[in-house]
């Protein structure tokens, strides 16, 4: 008798269904057809959610065969096995990668060679993910320290270098792609972190399934961040997945051909034992086929009379299983149940090496349970000695399958394997230890050791699960991390601190950072207060800079910035309680004598700093200074000026230059000497030379510095470097924070309100992007401020945008938004609500790291007030308008010297507002024609503006248009 097409058998064994036989052909189909119809570069995202067995990935996979033309690639999150970080998104691409290595044609040699070229610099991340790459970078290129690093910028960096990647595997691609990721509910939370970031980045072309179970969701919280990114920045499409109901399974029935000899009585049990579960009624239909109760008669699957529905769906399951373990032999079971030691790594010459059982008999007994539905083949087919095809990697048919055989294999036996499968990982290879082996191991020592282990084999349990927790962070894995410092943790009480510190100082160092990022803050308190009892000064104060790093990174900057000046005095350097301006006035007076009369080459020619505890302190500062400029600008400064006085006396190295380019800074927009500000800054510029740092923080230095001597548009390409090295760097902050001093130098420059509300909502796409919040909300408001003198519709209402300036504990905002009240004020001629607006603000305004911007107070309130004194008006006194006048007038004209470029124009309007009242236009006019000449047709308009008043003319009108202000 022929089997019909309808149920086939799959590599000659199993009972299977064809994928039109689901039940959801018009699913199916309509997915298909919107796959093949979108643009080339769209994104698309589909989330495919349901309880367990009601048919994910049968539904994905019924898809994909619909769409020939497309290359499907799936990784999977296991809910039994090893942390290995980012296992499913190694798992995607594991199986081409393989191909590329081991194949020596043209074609992947050239593929090879340009994934080399691309990657060189990032190499140690890479192969964090991808492990097989490690034979085609150096170890040099794979050996980096990211110890020091803060977990998110490492985070940020794997989540930059893994997008690339993704989007050069689908550019070389010859085919299209479709990317499954399977029980995303079981994945780490960097690997969630990963996925959102790479939506955000709108990778061309990207198709990405995801599907999830309902249940144990480890991360509930990043996974809904992730579903809601996708709904942002992709094609969303969602699907939910449930059981059949009784007319659903009846019509799936009539789709596979299947019939009971009782009728509809049978129809009814068989559906109340199956609960409509998708994988039931497929086991179900298994058992019956191998127990010959279906059968082919009648051109029907007829399921005899005989049968009894009357256990249920896990019942059923249960028997079925044991029904087909019952069919092997002795050898055959041992031999099987062994496999379950060496999940998910199921590979036939492995076990071989391990067991020393034949690799024939390990084949036959593989493929006889996969005739038996308990196991599935995995990968390509190997060419054996006898000609024969087989494939050398499997895996359980379903975790219940695991979980049953685990139970036939006795507790030391297990023990043993997973010893010998240790023991084999921490041989190494002629490469040395890799991460993975280091996590091979770790997993397997942590199911053969327990409280009942001799001390030794505890104490290398704690050492290997100490590597692989610092091995899986330094690739920002942080769940997998914790799980390994948890294995070790267990062993705690064991050990004695003053017998065994070394050993027990590392593990509470790594462990009790863990417990804080993955926000565990139980564990974390109870193993600091240990660390606070037990460690040694100089090994706590570098948890404290950890500590530190993540007070920072989880938004608590008021509580970082405490903890951080507290070590810097612990360090022995002096800080004041309350750091005001005359502290840094005093700061600045002891670094100038410091300075003395060094000369550019003395400085140059310093020693390189050697002091551990100096240089301890400084990435101490590195991380104040992050939060000081945000909550107090004050503190900011007189560290800058400590930092230099201290590298001054221990000697220089590639931080130093910030030192001196906040000393420069500081001369430049304390005493308005630009020439030395530059000399300074240039100078601190050439150590960062001398030493290769190339960073996007010297390039941001040299972004601010530059002004000091050149046009403010010549800057412009040292903020996009800035932000393009710093993004690279993965540091986020740094490169969100470029696009604050970018967006107020385009209005400052004389762009048009075009241009400039063109950058600012480029700028506020990429904050989005990278999420950071306070940076989006200074682009949100900065835009809304643009539109209202473009006088277009706006996105917010105002009280929303006073909430941001309220609540933000960015205090640039509210700086950024006084001088801006400010300009609104002045190009409407309200000079007494733009002094207003100047005193509510000035203290804010010193926030500003936008120098050039900070200068636009100076200038519109010493134009307020030389308007204000001609209209003789009652509203301020007269000696504080002369004064502001005064003083705008002496800074500009330092400031002209410096760089006419800037800021002549300025003070020709000044001037020319000062002579009218003489009848005097010319120097007014002068004024006009130099900010026009400059570009900056705003103040060009406004002095004409001022002189309509005076003379019979509008030329001001077709400046403003220019500028695009509604006049």
């Amino acid at each position: 008798m022929n089997t019909p097409n309808n149920i086939g058998t799959e590599y000659g064994s199993g009972f299977t269904f064809p994928r039109n036989s689901f039940g959801k052909k018009d699913l199916v189909q309509y997915i298909s057809s919107k796959i093949r119809s979108k643009n080339p570069d769209d994104i698309c995202l589909f989330h495919v959610e349901g309880g367990s067995g009601v048919g994910k990935t049968f539904l994905i996979e019924a898809i994909c065969e619909e769409l020939v033309e497309f290359t499907y690639l799936k990784g999977d999150y296991q809910i039994n096995g090893p942390s290995d970080p980012y296992q499913g998104i190694a798992q995607l691409f594991n199986s081409p990668l393989r191909h590329f290595t081991a194949e020596s044609n043209e074609a992947s040699i050239k593929w090879m060679q340009e994934l080399k070229h691309e990657f060189t610099q990032d190499a140690a991340y890479l192969q964090v993910v991808f492990p097989l790459l490690k034979n085609i970078f150096s170890k040099d290129q794979l050996d980096q320290d990211l110890t020091d690093k803060s977990p998110q910028l490492v985070q940020n960096k794997v989540n930059t270098v893994l997008t690339r990647f993704v989007k050069f595997f689908i550019d070389r691609s010859e085919s299209k792609l479709i990317l499954h990721i399977d029980n995303i509910e079981q994945a780490d939370s960097s690997s969630i972190a990963f996925l959102t970031y790479l939506l955000r980045q709108k990778v061309p072309g990207l198709i990405l399934f995801l599907t999830n179970g309902t249940d144990n969701i480890n991360h509930p919280v990043e996974l809904s961040n992730l579903i809601s990114t996708g709904v942002k920045f992709a094609d969303y499409s969602h699907v939910k997945l449930e059981n059949l109901t009784k007319i659903q399974l009846n019509d799936f029935l009539d789709a596979i051909n299947v019939e009971f000899e009782n009728g509809s009585n049978s129809v009814e049990s068989f559906y109340n034992a199956t609960d409509g579960n998708f994988r039931a009624i497929k086991e179900v239909l298994e058992r019956l086929y191998l127990d010959k109760e279906l059968v082919y008669k009648n051109d029907k699957w007829q399921v005899l009379s005989k049968v009894q529905f009357t256990q249920s769906q896990d019942q059923i399951l249960a028997k079925l299983l044991e029904y087909k373990v019952q069919t092997l032999d002795e050898e055959e079971l041992k031999i099987l149940t062994l496999s379950v030691c060496f999940y998910p790594h199921i590979n036939v010459p492995f076990i071989h090496k391990i067991t020393l059982h034949h690799e024939d008999d390990i084949h036959d007994i593989f493929q006889k349970s996969v005739k038996l539905g308990i196991m599935i083949p995995l990968g390509a087919m190997d060419q054996s000695k006898d000609d024969a095809l087989r494939f050398t990697n499997y895996d359980f048919k379903d975790a219940y399958v695991q979980e049953y055989l685990a139970t036939l294999i006795s507790k030391n036996v297990r023990a043993e394997i997973h010893k010998k499968i240790a023991d084999y990982y921490l041989s190494g290879s002629l490469l040395g230890l890799q991460d993975r082996d280091v996590y091979q191991a770790a997993y397997h020592l942590n199911l053969a050791i327990d409280k009942g282990a001799s001390k030794d084999e505890k104490r290398i349990t704690i050492e290997l699960n100490i590597k692989a927790a610092k091995r899986a962070r330094m690739s920002a894995s942080f769940q997998a991390a914790l799980e390994y410092a948890k294995n070790a943790l267990k062993y705690l009480e064991d050990f004695n601190w003053k017998a065994d510190y070394e050993l027990l100082h590392e593990l509470i160092s790594e462990s009790c950072p863990l417990a804080k990022i993955n926000n565990q803050s139980k564990l974390s308190t109870s193993l600091y207060d240990i660390a606070k009892k037990e460690l040694k000064k100089e090994h706590l104060i570098r948890l404290e800079l950890v500590k530190l790093i993540l007070d920072i990174k989880d938004g608590e900057l008021k509580k970082a910035l405490e903890r951080g000046v507290e070590n810097i005095r612990k360090s022995g350097i002096r800080v004041p309680k309350n750091v005001n301006k005359l502290d840094v006035g005093l700061a600045f007076v002891r670094t100038k004598m410091v300075l003395g009369n060094k000369t550019e080459e003395q400085i140059l020619s310093l020693p390189e700093l050697k002091n551990e505890e100096v240089k301890l302190a400084f990435k101490y500062f590195f991380w104040v200074f992050r939060t000081a400029q945000y909550l107090n600008p004050m503190l900011n400064g007189y560290l800058a000026l400590k930092k230099l006085r201290l590298t001054l006396k221990h000697g220089i190295n590639g931080d130093s230059f910030s030192g001196l380019m906040a000393y420069g800074v500081i001369v430049g927009a304390g005493t308005d000497d630009y020439k030395s500000a530059y000399k300074y800054c240039e100078l601190g510029d050439k150590i960062a030379q001398k030493f290769g740092n190339e960073s996007g923080e010297v390039e941001f230095g040299r972004a601010i510095y530059k002004a000091f001597k050149y046009p403010l548009k010549d800057t412009i390409p040292y903020y996009e470097s800035a932000r393009s090295k710093s993004h690279a760097a993965g540091d986020f902050i740094a490169s969100a924070e470029t696009t604050i001093n970018e967006s107020l130098t385009y209005f400052s420059a004389g762009y048009s309100l075009h241009d400039v509300l063109a950058k600012v909502e480029q700028n506020l796409t990429y904050c989005e992007l990278l999420d950071t919040t306070d940076f989006i909300e200074f682009q949100i408001v900065f835009k809304y401020q643009v539109k209202e003198l473009m006088q277009l519709e706006q996105d917010y209402q105002e009280r929303e945008i006073k909430a941001i300036i309220n609540h933000s504990q960015n205090t640039m905002i509210k700086g950024m938004y006084g001088i801006m009240e400010m300009v609104k004020y002045t190009f409407n001629k309200n000079w007494k609500k733009t002094l207003q607006v100047a005193q509510e603000y000035e203290s804010s305004i010193q926030n500003l790291t936008g120098l050039y911007f900070q200068t636009e107070f100076t200038f519109l309130r010493g134009l307020a007030a030389a308007m204000m004194l001609k209209e003789n008006q009652n509203d301020f006194k007269t000696s504080d308008l002369n004064k502001w006048l005064k003083t705008s007038i002496q800074k500009i004209t330092k400031w002209s010297d410096a760089v006419a470029d800037n800021h002549l124009h300025r003070l020709s309007i000044l001037n020319g507002v000062n002579e009218l009242s003489n009848g005097d236009y010319a120097t007014l006019e002068k004024g006009a024609e130099l900010a026009q000449n400059g570009g900056f047709n705003h103040y060009a308009g406004l002095s004409y503006d001022i002189l309509s008043d005076y003379k019979n003319q509008d030329d001001y009108i077709d400046h403003y248009k220019k500028w695009g202000m509604q006049v």
